[in-house]
């Protein structure tokens, strides 16, 4: 049904509460306390939010650092 429709269905395993607006170290600590906890996992990020925007740098590379593996 959703696919002739054309309608994507996917799902997070956990956020970094990007979106209360925080400081973008406080985003990257909280993604990746939540990645470590799993060692594995969606996580979702708010792109509209300036923090996210500013944490993405190092939050990739501490992500990279650790050995994860971005997928798109």
């Amino acid at each position: 049904y959703l696919a002739a429709r054309r309608i994507a269905v996917w799902s997070v395993d956990f956020d970094a509460d990007d979106w209360k607006n925080i400081a973008a170290d406080e985003v990257v600590k909280r993604a990746m306390e939540r990645i470590e906890q799993k060692k594995r996992g969606v996580l979702l990020l708010h792109d509209v939010q300036p923090a996210t925007a500013l944490a993405l740098p190092l939050l990739l590379q501490a992500l990279k650092t650790r050995g994860y593996r971005i997928v798109h």
